[in-house]
């Protein structure tokens, strides 16, 4: 029965339509983004008002953004996306998308080698600071 109800309310949200000043007439909250998110799908809105709804949001949850591209095609927010699609961080030659792309999950496989490479090709020293680390053997007398 519960399901039901939820299914039945998900519907009827799904099916009515948001307006910029209803978005804007919510406190910031994840219920907010949600509405923000279902305001960004719809047909009828224009580029401006999506501009509006993105700057309203709270969390910053890719779903929102993906559907604020769609609608805007804007070139930042697109290549922020492509750059961090990109998995091979020592092939990237631009360095304002190798800061994007760049994680730590993405080093775990490295060599030590490539990581020490991949130091001299990145900017931010938190990063660097990171793969230093990484670098580092573990030792428990180090951490004692």
């Amino acid at each position: 029965m519960r399901f039901f109800l939820i299914l039945v309310f998900a519907s009827f949200l799904y099916a009515a339509n948001i307006t910029l000043s209803f978005l804007q007439s919510k406190p910031k909250s994840r219920e907010r983004d949600f509405y923000i998110w279902l305001f960004l799908q719809q047909d009828d809105i224009s580029k401006d008002e999506a501009k509006k709804a993105y700057t309203l949001v709270y969390n910053n949850i890719p779903k929102i953004k993906k559907a604020y591209l769609k609608v805007t095609n804007d070139k930042k927010l697109k290549k922020e996306f492509e750059c961090k699609a990109k998995t091979d961080l020592l092939h990237i030659k631009d360095k304002e998308c190798l800061n994007l792309a760049f994680s730590i999950y993405k080093t775990y496989y490295l060599t030590n080698k490539q990581r020490y490479k991949l130091v001299d090709m990145l900017d931010d020293d938190r990063k660097k600071q990171q793969l230093f680390l990484q670098n580092e053997g573990f030792d428990i007398i180090k951490y004692k």
